[in-house]
């Protein structure tokens, strides 16, 4: 307070009295008052308005940036130092985190607010990045699946999972393989990768058991069956099943039973059994009809027809018998009834002969054959044959008729046929048989020749020749003009009507001049007029003998 005076005392004094405040703040009116006091008791208020009003900001040291894995920390107050004010301590309160909305790294500007009691404040910033660097780890554990319906066994990943994590948060996981077929049952090996929102990864292999569970369907079909020529008959798995399968893909079959025989003809329950890889099995039935073989179990035959008194051969051709045993309805011979291929003799035309044959699998099968006989020819002939001397007979002029071929033997019992070419010798036994188209041959029949000229009755007119030896020089000889160039090594021989050789002449002798050169020689050996047999040999053993008549006339 200043000025301070009075009228009587030369210092008054000055106390204070009150501030009143107007109750408001920054500002805040006070009114400040004083008393001015003289001695006399006299006094003076003196007034002073003072406005106070605080708009000096605090202070804070500023906030280093820090880096960390995963996510920001939280607000922190504490981390903001060094903060004053002019006119008190000052309060720091968070304000908020803005970030700049990226992924690893993450930047995040945190503010913090420094405030005075006035309301001044001042704003401090950190820089918070956050990084995820780290990998999550990966736990696995051992699992067992099971094939589907539909032969498909699905892995889940959670299956192997054994809590695996990320320090940092969530995590996604996968599996590979993930999927299996019956191929890949039992033990197999996946790998489990787990990976955290930093695309950070990490992998642990597990042991995945692949099981099937589910047993195989079982389809059963019915079949009918017939004995074959062994009195047997086989089935097969695919005979009976009827598309049996397995969620698997694959399966295997087997029967209870696959082989049937005689004693079985009629209704049989077979069961088929259907096995999948991971042995369940599943089985049904079906009913296995067995016929009766249509075809013949003992297949008979015999060697007929048969020639009239020959034997019979009777046969079992199958080979399947282990024992035989041979009857007819007849009076035949058996050489043995009880082998598989006996001999017969004695049989009629139509007789019957039936086989029983046992065979190894106990059946008993039988089986017929019937036997035809055939006639025996019949050779027709003369007992007694007569030939011309001159036409030099063969056996082929034996004369014989009857259905077959002719041949001749030299003796009853003789298997040397004669050739046809033979000559045949006067007085001697000829034994004819006749052979048909079946094989069969006639009783031998006996046949005595005779040769002489008694059988020459006629000659061939176109074999006449003449000549006329009387000396005139013309035709004197019997001469034919080819015969010594063309057959040198020939030879001629005459002979009269009784038969009677009269010449025999070669290249080497005189041509016939009539005269005879044996035989009965009258008077000059000149034959009379008449008619003379003549046989050419023509000596080349290719060219047949020939013979003729040739005139003298003299």
């Amino acid at each position: 307070v200043t000025g301070v005076s009075d009228n009587c005392t030369a210092n008054p004094t000055v106390a204070f009295l009150s501030d009143v405040s107007d109750g408001q703040s920054n500002p805040e009116v006070i009114t400040r008052t004083y008393r001015v006091d003289d001695l006399a008791g006299n006094s003076t208020t003196v007034t002073q308005t003072i406005t106070v009003n605080d708009t000096q900001a605090p202070t804070a040291n500023d906030l280093a940036p820090i880096t960390t894995q995963c996510s920001a920390p939280a607000p922190d107050i504490t981390v903001v130092t060094g903060e004053a004010d002019n006119c008190g301590t000052p309060t720091v309160t968070f304000v908020n985190d803005t970030s700049d909305g990226k992924q690893n790294p993450e930047t995040i500007t945190r503010t913090y607010r420094v405030n005075d009691l006035a309301g001044n404040s001042t704003m401090v910033t950190q820089t918070i990045t956050v990084r995820d660097t780290t990998n999550p780890t990966a736990l696995c554990r051992a699992a067992t699946i099971q094939l589907g319906t539909d032969g498909i066994a699905a892995l889940d990943a959670s299956l192997v999972d054994n809590g695996s994590s990320d320090t940092c948060g969530g995590i996604s996981l996968s599996v590979s393989a993930s999927s299996f077929t019956a191929t890949r049952l039992g033990a197999n090996t996946v790998t489990l990768t787990v990976t955290d929102g930093s695309s950070n990864i990490a992998t642990c292999t597990a042991m995945v058991t692949v099981e099937d569970g589910i047993a195989p369907t079982a389809s059963c079909q019915d079949i009918t069956v017939e004995l074959d020529t062994t009195g047997s008959a086989t089935i097969t798995t695919t005979d009976i099943d009827n598309g049996s399968f397995d969620n698997s893909g694959t399966v295997s079959l087997s029967l209870d039973r696959t082989g049937f025989g005689c004693s079985d003809v009629g209704q049989n329950t077979v069961t088929l059994t259907v096995t999948e890889n991971s042995g369940n099995t599943a089985s049904c039935t079906a009913t296995v009809t067995v016929r009766e073989t249509t075809a013949p179990l003992a297949i008979v035959t015999n060697s007929g027809p048969i020639c009239q008194g020959s034997t019979l051969q009777l046969n079992e051709i199958s080979g399947l018998g282990t024992s035989w045993s041979w009857t007819s309805n007849g009076n035949a011979t058996f050489s043995n009834p009880d082998i598989q291929n006996p001999e017969v003799t004695n049989v009629s035309d139509g007789e019957e002969f039936t086989l029983t044959m046992a065979l190894a699998n106990g059946c008993a099968v039988t089986g017929t054959t019937t036997v035809f006989i055939l006639e025996l020819p019949v050779l027709e002939t003369e007992g007694e044959q007569v030939f011309c001397t001159l036409e030099n007979p063969t056996v082929s002029d034996l004369a014989a008729s009857g259905d077959g071929t002719l041949r001749w033997y030299p003796e009853a019992n003789s298997t040397t046929e004669l050739e046809s070419d033979v000559p045949l010798e006067d007085g001697t036994v000829y034994y004819g048989s006749l052979e048909d188209g079946n094989g069969c041959t006639s009783d031998r029949v006996a046949v005595t020749v005779r040769i002489s000229m008694e059988g020459c009755d006629e000659f061939p007119d176109a074999n006449r020749l003449g000549f006329s030896p009387n000396g005139d020089g013309v035709n004197d000889t019997f001469s034919i003009s080819w015969l010594k160039n063309d057959y040198p090594n020939y030879a001629m021989s005459v002979y009269d009507r009784n038969g009677t050789l009269v010449y025999q002449g070669n290249i080497s002798t005189p041509e016939w001049d009539g005269s005879a050169d044996r035989g009965i020689i009258l008077g000059d050996g000149k034959l009379p007029n008449g008619v003379y047999y003549y046989t050419i040999d023509f000596g080349d053993g290719i060219t047949p003998p020939v013979q003729g008549i040739v005139y003298l006339n003299r």
